[in-house]
């Protein structure tokens, strides 16, 4: 008999009630805030057979528990996780919950041809000009884009949150020619926060 596996959108606040069935998009470490040398979580972001995406953080005492397990783009069992309030300041998700994974959680590597793939949340250009005349802009969970990049500028490097930051303009151009500036990308999160693929 197959398992029954629970949604996201069936999650409310507190300790699970079912076990997600989930694929995993991303994964990418975040440094402690005072030690940046260090470790601080182990950032996630899965989607159920629906699409839906939810946040997960892994504290760092329990990030050697999971890190050899988990790879993108596979298909995960996870129970005995919390549920809790998506209070981040850069969202990842529209979801309002996120996901805790702790020392009692149990994570299982799942083989099925069958579930869906729902890796990239692409924005066209024209959408993301869009965007910026929302009041909540700057707000927006993070999303993908595609593109050619057709110019990279020299690095500058500015204090952000009292911390040194390289950061880097970009030029992308889409399949249409639309060239898009807006970008300037911190070199640390390039590759962890923004799919861009070299066409």
């Amino acid at each position: 008999m197959a398992p029954v596996f629970g949604l996201i959108k069936d999650l409310e606040v507190g300790k699970s009630k079912f076990t997600l069935q989930l694929r995993l998009v991303r994964s990418y470490e975040v440094p402690q805030f005072h030690n940046i040398n260090e470790i601080g979580t182990l950032e996630c972001v899965f989607h159920d057979k629906e699409g839906s995406r939810i946040h997960a953080t892994i504290q760092n005492l329990q990030i050697e528990n999971f890190k050899n397990l988990l790879h993108e783009g596979n298909v995960y069992a996870v129970m005995k996780y919390i549920v809790g309030n998506n209070n981040m300041r850069t969202k990842t998700t529209t979801n309002r919950l996120k996901i805790l994974i702790y020392k009692d959680t149990r994570i299982a590597e799942l083989v099925d041809d069958g579930f869906p793939t729902h890796v990239l949340n692409l924005k066209s250009f024209e959408e993301i000009e869009s965007m910026k005349t929302t009041p909540d802009f700057q707000d927006a969970p993070l999303f993908d884009v595609m593109g050619i990049i057709i110019s990279c500028y020299k690095p500058v490097e500015k204090v952000i949150n009292g911390k040194p930051t390289k950061l880097m303009d970009i030029m992308i151009e889409d399949l249409e020619y639309i060239n898009y500036y807006y970008f300037l990308v911190a070199l640390y999160f390039l590759s962890l926060l923004t799919s861009i693929f070299f066409i």
